[in-house]
């Protein structure tokens, strides 16, 4: 059977995790209000600036990354341990879109992001959720 303290280090793992996507609803939304994109506004971004450096990141599990994601994306898995490491191979002086589900992981990544020194980092509001209830192209 499992020992005590790997069922409390792993729920207390998840606990930290779901708090943190909780909290997301209590962070001001006009902290990084230049740094969200509607799905309408990345679109037209992704439409008007088809030959534009930007990298485009899907932060949901490979699970949900496999099922669907933007064109060009690459996953980035929030929940994986190294998630902060992974983040900090990146070039911080380029410039990234990063979406999620419904927006809570790709709005904490956001901020980890700014806390790490980017400067040239936007999220989709409402996520892939939301860019399928458009309509909108997936692979």
């Amino acid at each position: 059977m499992f020992s005590k303290t790997i069922i409390y280090n792993t729920m207390r793992k998840v606990f930290i995790k779901l708090l943190a996507i909780g909290l997301i609803g209590c962070i001001p939304t006009n902290i990084f209000a230049n740094d969200t994109l509607t799905c309408q506004e990345a679109k037209a971004f992704f439409d008007n600036n088809k030959n534009d450096t930007i990298q485009i990141i899907d932060v949901r599990t490979p699970e949900e990354f496999a099922e669907n994601h933007l064109f060009s994306a690459v996953n980035i898995n929030y929940f994986d341990k190294n998630f902060d490491q992974l983040l900090g191979k990146l070039n911080k002086k380029s410039r990234y879109i990063i979406y999620c589900k419904n927006g809570g992981r790709s709005a904490l990544t956001l901020a980890k992001m700014h806390s790490m020194g980017f400067q040239n980092v936007k999220h989709i509001k409402g996520g892939i959720e939301e860019w399928k209830r458009l309509g909108y192209k997936l692979e």
